[in-house]
């Protein structure tokens, strides 16, 4: 199975402060468990889960017991918040890839990966998706229905989000329109 999140900032105080409506915890602590639990609920360690960014705030150590505690075959997406990860070769060695972009295929369908929303990704007007991070359920726009989706913890919740489920969210949504008229 294949599973998606983003955003879990672990180790943030400050989230609980700018995502309170969405982080109700009275510590990061609280919070931490709350991210570990819900990751492992539904990934078992035969999982593949992507995670799009902002993995953790902790130093090199608490970002190691982190990842020593959270199941499966993780890949990461690099985040704006990921110094840490970025900077540490050792840290980098939990995931079995770390990149700043990444494409997939499903059912011959186009994944494009980020941790940043795009308004126009890679086929998105022949229907690929876009699964990404970073607005803390904060992105509303004109073409909110396009094949995009905020896979953050603060939009889908603690739990990875399922391939099953992306699949079934994006059958609701439009074929975003061609950005350009090509002659």
């Amino acid at each position: 199975m294949m599973y998606f999140s983003s955003d879990s900032h672990a180790f943030h105080t400050n989230i609980l402060r700018y995502c309170k409506d969405t982080r109700p915890f009275e510590s990061v602590e609280e919070m931490n468990a709350v991210i570990i639990k819900g990751w492992n609920s539904v990934v078992s360690d035969k999982d593949e889960i992507y995670h799009l960014g902002d993995l953790s705030f902790g130093d090199a150590l608490q970002t190691r017991e982190l990842l020593r505690q959270l199941r499966g075959k993780k890949h990461l997406v690099l985040g704006n918040h990921d110094k840490v990860i970025r900077s540490n070769r050792d840290i980098q060695g939990y995931f079995a890839s770390v990149q700043e972009y990444k494409e997939l295929k499903y059912d011959k369908k186009r994944i494009v990966l980020s941790h940043f929303p795009f308004l126009s990704w890679n086929g998105s007007y022949r229907g690929s998706w876009h699964l990404h991070g970073h607005s803390h359920n904060g992105l509303f726009e004109a073409n909110a229905n396009v094949r995009r989706l905020d896979v953050g913890v603060d939009s889908v919740g603690f739990s990875p989000i399922s391939i099953e489920m992306v699949a079934d969210t994006m059958k609701a949504k439009i074929v975003a329109p061609q950005p350009y008229q090509a002659d």
